[in-house]
């Protein structure tokens, strides 16, 4: 499978690394010219450059998916956007940065699955052995009401 990661991050480095241990091909493209945050993976094609400009030197008409792992959503939905739209990718994957941004990574932008690694690690938290079964707040009262108030029962079917 041939994937094209995008992004100048620590967590672009590793999904990368991770992928070409896993018999991908992997070309990694990052915007900063420093290398601070490269593979250093010999089977790992790196490509310098503004993601936006230097997506089809990548490869991007022979990638099977696309990993948009930039530090910013803005550049992730239009790297996205590009992949899927212009460039037919088959499988997008976007990271959500900001959890607040979450409502905006859907089809309409490309994007086929969306990563927000606060959500993962806060669903993990919520289904980890000893948890409580269900959060606090879905326990809570409604507005208004008080823990000892009757609850409305359902309606019938």
């Amino acid at each position: 499978m041939n994937v094209l990661v995008v992004g100048s991050s620590q967590l672009a480095v590793q999904v990368a690394t991770t992928l070409a241990a896993s018999g991908c091909e992997v070309i990694y493209v990052r915007a900063d010219a420093d290398g601070a945050d490269e593979p250093h993976d010999p089977r790992i094609s790196v490509v310098v450059g503004d993601p936006l400009v230097v997506l089809e030197e990548a490869g991007a008409l022979r990638t099977d998916v696309l990993v948009a792992c930039t530090t910013s959503d803005a550049e992730n939905l239009v790297v996205s956007f590009l992949a899927k739209h212009r460039f037919h990718i088959g499988c997008v994957v976007a990271r959500v940065n900001d959890p607040d941004d979450s409502w905006l990574f859907d089809e309409s932008w490309g994007i086929d699955v969306a990563v927000s690694a606060a959500g993962l690690v806060a669903e993990t938290v919520l289904r980890a052995p000893g948890a409580s079964a269900a959060p606090a707040a879905a326990s809570a009262p409604p507005p208004g009401a008080t823990a000892g108030d009757p609850q409305p029962s359902p309606p019938a079917l």
